[in-house]
């Protein structure tokens, strides 16, 4: 199985956008990009992450570009409600499905095969979301001998179990840490 280089290909897909409809800018970020997908579907998260990226486009098109007063379904949005939570949303449109096609299946591949990561970084986002401007960073160990020693956020190392590498054990925090004096000589 050869491995599909999950940023490479939304990288390729938002370059695309961009060509297409006359914008530039970075890649939006991972939580932007999979709002509202089912990683579970990879084929309805990868059209949902190119409607977020077309939506975005929308968003960046500048005042002299033929774009500017298009409606947003020459983008190929259309609005949609949900019927099971009745909410509204954008989707594409079945000609934007055909004409993404290109783009569609290699981002239904990247997704499958990364499931993990795109779990892993949403994560790490909602953890640093809940992490305030005041929250210190702490020393925390593991029970390694002599113990590895991190720097993490209080709330993080809180709400993550933080485990090392080597003795499997969840990171404490270094006051907490059981049998670890480290102000010892």
């Amino acid at each position: 199985m050869v491995p599909v280089d999950l940023l490479d290909t939304l990288s390729d897909a938002w370059r695309a956008v961009c060509c297409a409809y006359d914008v530039s800018g970075d890649l939006p970020d991972m939580g932007a990009l999979f709002e509202g997908a089912d990683l579970s579907a990879p084929a309805q998260a990868s059209a949902a992450v190119l409607t977020n990226m077309l939506t975005e486009a929308v968003g960046r098109v500048g005042r002299f570009s033929p774009w500017y007063r298009q409606p947003v379904s020459a983008f190929g949005l259309v609005l949609a409600r949900d019927p099971a939570t009745d909410c509204v949303h954008w989707q594409l449109t079945e000609r934007a499905a055909e004409q993404w096609g290109r783009i569609l299946k290699p981002l239904e591949v990247a997704i499958a095969r990364n499931v993990g990561l795109i779990l892993s970084v949403s994560v790490l986002d909602n953890l640093e979301l809940t992490a305030q401007e005041s929250d210190p960073c702490v020393t925390a160990a593991c029970l390694c001998t002599p113990p590895r020693v991190i720097l993490v956020s209080r709330s993080v190392l809180q709400m993550a179990q933080i485990r090392c590498d080597a003795c499997q054990q969840q990171f404490h925090l270094v006051d907490d840490a059981p049998g670890v004096d480290f102000w010892e000589e």
